[in-house]
């Protein structure tokens, strides 16, 4: 193998810088690593994005091995690695000098490397010393997800597309937007299909059908609090309506599936019903009574009906392990119908954090959906404002990080509140790594381990100290060897 002159002069230049020939090949040993970090992380972060929407597969999430071929990143340094190694031949252990082993690429103590091994490590060299920056740590197997607003522009659209991995889109010109900007993201249709908007785009096919809507004892249409009017989902006429309509609208290119909101029996206890004119009223026995079948009627007719590879989406998976209990016979029969559920109110139920006994029950409920094959959205509705806020995001983050492996999706939904500002995406990729195992609970706090930290969780509303037995950093730099967290709190720890 000929070396042009060009190249020699490089490498020259090189030894020199690095100290000769061993130098030179730490340099070549730094960079192979760092190839070989770079493919793993892109492989596990491809496939994490790719069961997002293919739930499918889930169960093959894994990190590559040293020599699986992954495409371009592979072919960009693993190739040049293995080339340099069949250049240097292998030798045979010998009596008399058990250290020389027999192994692809290792190098007797006595004995460097030849020219023609120098000469096929040199592309692998070049590129070690042609300036390229180190890659940086990889983040965590964290996935984002968010609602698009009605108001959005075309480029605020673009704008979210590029800092989430799945989104809810209103409309097809949304959906449109969102794929002309980054394809491969996951898009779902946004329904409530159990009661309509004034302002929804089929008002008015809708508002003449006055059979349709749930009326009160004084045969006034009920509404909630936020003046959604409240539509049986059991009258065969609007479900018909209704099925056909969501089939239609998950046939469009621009979506992977559907996004149900507020899917769960027991949302039609807790809602705080009015009549037309505002006034409190109430919804049927009657209705209330046959509601929870009718949802699974519902949900089976639009399962028949759902083209091939378009993904259904319920907001159905309760908070706390009471009511888990009370609905399981139905959430069991919820979830074989659906591809994936969403948990709305993870780790905070909108007015405080959750009791230590039900936030445990939501992260064991999250890891074995996401075992079973289902993609779990994890939307944490926080409304707080100042330093209750940054507390509370840490707590729900990090909360999420012990069960994140990319097959479930978080959502911060921070309402500014005393002037807080919303919170970026960016703030949630922290670069830990891969994880090195499940969570687990030391004393009084939950830990997960990172290959370039550690999360830890107080999910009581006691304090807690936790030592370090090595020294770790806070993201913001800080060098800490205890770790205080308050009541419901969470930190990210990362390795200096």
């Amino acid at each position: 193998m000929s070396v042009p002159w060009e190249s020699a002069l490089v490498l020259w230049k090189t030894m020199a810088e690095t100290g000769g020939i061993a130098g030179l090949w730490a340099r070549v040993a730094g960079a192979t690593s760092a190839c070989r970090a770079t493919v793993a992380t892109a492989t596990s972060e491809t496939s994490a994005t790719a069961l997002i929407g293919n739930p499918s597969a889930l169960s093959k999430v894994q990190t590559v091995q040293e020599d699986t071929p992954t495409g371009a990143a592979e072919a960009s340094c693993g190739g040049a690695k293995r080339s340099a190694r069949s250049a240097i031949p292998r030798r045979r252990p010998r009596a008399d000098n058990p250290g020389i082993m027999r192994r692809s690429g290792a190098i007797g103590r006595r004995q460097g490397p030849p020219l023609r091994g120098l000469a096929a490590i040199l592309t692998v060299a070049l590129a070690a010393v042609g300036g390229a920056a180190a890659p940086a740590p990889p983040v965590a197997p964290v996935k984002l997800y968010h609602k698009a607003d009605r108001r959005d522009t075309p480029a605020e659209i673009q704008r979210q597309a590029l800092s989430y991995d799945l989104l809810f889109a209103l409309t097809p010109e949304q959906a449109a937007a969102i794929r002309s900007r980054k394809p491969g993201l996951v898009v779902l249709f946004y329904e409530q299909p159990f009661g309509r908007w004034r302002g929804a785009d089929d008002i008015r096919t809708v508002d003449a059908q006055e059979a349709w809507f749930v009326h009160d004892a004084r045969g006034s249409r009920l509404q909630n609090q936020n003046r959604l009017w409240l539509l049986d989902i059991g009258h065969p006429g609007y479900r018909a309506y209704e099925v056909a309509r969501l089939v239609r609208m998950a046939a469009l290119p621009g979506y992977d599936g559907l996004y149900l909101d507020v899917a769960h029996p027991a949302w039609l206890e807790r809602r705080g019903w009015q009549d037309a004119a505002g006034a409190p009223a109430e919804v049927p026995q009657a209705v209330a009574d046959r509601w929870p079948q009718d949802l699974l009627t519902f949900f089976e007719a639009l399962r028949a009906r759902l083209p091939a590879g378009k993904r259904l989406v319920l907001n159905a998976l309760p908070t706390r392990r009471e009511r888990a209990r009370a609905w399981q016979a139905w959430e069991e029969r919820a979830l074989r119908l659906a591809d994936g559920v969403q948990m709305d109110g993870f780790c905070y139920n909108r007015e405080r954090p959750w009791e230590e006994a039900d936030w445990a029950y939501q992260v064991e409920r999250i890891t074995q959906v996401a075992e079973a094959g289902k993609l779990v959205l994890a939307k944490a509705p926080v409304r707080a404002g100042g330093e209750a806020l940054d507390r509370l995001e840490r707590f729900c983050f990090a909360s999420y990080l012990l069960v994140a492996d990319g097959r479930n999706v978080y959502y911060f939904g921070a309402f500014a509140l005393n002037g807080a500002p919303l919170r970026t995406p960016e703030r949630f990729r922290p670069a830990l790594g891969l994880p090195a195992g499940p969570a687990r609970r030391v004393g009084a706090v939950y830990v997960r381990e990172f290959q370039h930290g550690r999360v830890v969780v107080n999910p009581s509303g006691r304090p807690a100290t936790v030592g370090l037995e090595t020294p770790l950093r806070a993201v913001d730099g800080q060098s800490l060897t205890t770790l205080d967290l308050e009541g419901y709190s969470g930190a990210i720890l990362l390795k200096p």
